[in-house]
């Protein structure tokens, strides 16, 4: 019974990061058509990690059900995965918000700037992380699982 919940939670998963990453693709490809370069910037960023959000989830979904445990040793580094991207994600939206307000002269115009600026660095200088933590979940299950408990 435990097997079938496993699978079936596996596929609801999928399903889910599915949806949401197809949600984080069309901010990423919004800000990537706008004529404001920094929103470009932040949108072929955010579109690198909605691509490496999807390989890892591509890996683990079938892997649940293959190697439970390999799927479990990689947690911590699929979680960070998600929380980065969608981070981005995040801060993509209000750079949008920001863009528009801007170009409607609405707002502290310093204040909306300055959220345009902070989206541009998280996906400068913080989002890069993102095709590394997919590789690590690809890659590493089977080597952690390969570790005998008291060799850690």
């Amino acid at each position: 019974a435990n097997d079938l919940i496993g699978r079936k939670t596996a596929r609801d998963g999928g399903a889910v990061a599915r949806v949401v990453a197809d949600e984080m693709d069309k901010v990423a490809q919004e800000l990537a058509r706008h004529g404001e370069p920094n929103l470009q910037a932040i949108g072929a960023r955010l579109a690198e990690g909605v691509t490496a959000v999807r390989m890892a989830a591509a890996w683990l979904v079938p892997s649940y059900g293959a190697n439970t445990r390999a799927a479990h040793a990689v947690a911590v580094p699929y979680l960070k995965l998600w929380g980065l991207v969608t981070g981005a994600w995040q801060l993509g939206r209000g750079a949008l918000a920001a863009q528009k307000h801007l170009s409607a002269g609405t707002g502290d115009a310093r204040f909306l700037a300055a959220k345009i600026q902070t989206a541009r660095f998280y996906a400068e200088a913080l989002l890069p992380q993102a095709a590394g933590l997919a590789q690590a979940v690809i890659a590493s299950g089977d080597a952690t699982v390969a570790l005998a408990a008291e060799q850690f």
